[in-house]
C-alpha cells in the first residue's frame, strides 16, 4: 500500500475548506516606515472583520525570549 503523503491523498489543515469561510489577507505598505493615518473598511461586508491594534492590546507584541515584535503597527 503507498505512502498517502506520497501520492497527495492525505488531507492537511490547508485542504479544510467550509462553506462561508474566509481567508485572512495581510496587506503591507509599499512605503518603509510610512505612518498610517487611517483604515477605510466602509466597503467591507458585515460578515467580514477587519482587525486594528485596537482589537488585540492583550497580544500586541511577541517573539521567543522578548516580546519585542509588533503585531500590528501603532503610533
Amino acid at each position: 500500500m503507498s505512502n498517502p503523503r506520497v501520492t497527495g491523498a492525505i488531507r492537511y489543515a490547508q485542504d479544510v475548506e467550509f462553506e462561508g469561510m474566509l481567508h485572512a489577507s495581510i496587506l503591507r505598505s509599499p512605503y518603509p516606515h510610512a505612518r498610517i493615518l487611517r483604515v477605510d473598511s466602509s466597503a467591507v461586508p458585515d460578515s467580514v472583520v477587519v482587525l486594528t491594534p485596537d482589537d488585540i492590546r492583550d497580544f500586541s507584541s511577541y517573539g521567543c525570549q522578548i516580546q519585542d515584535q509588533t503585531v500590528l503597527p501603532r503610533d
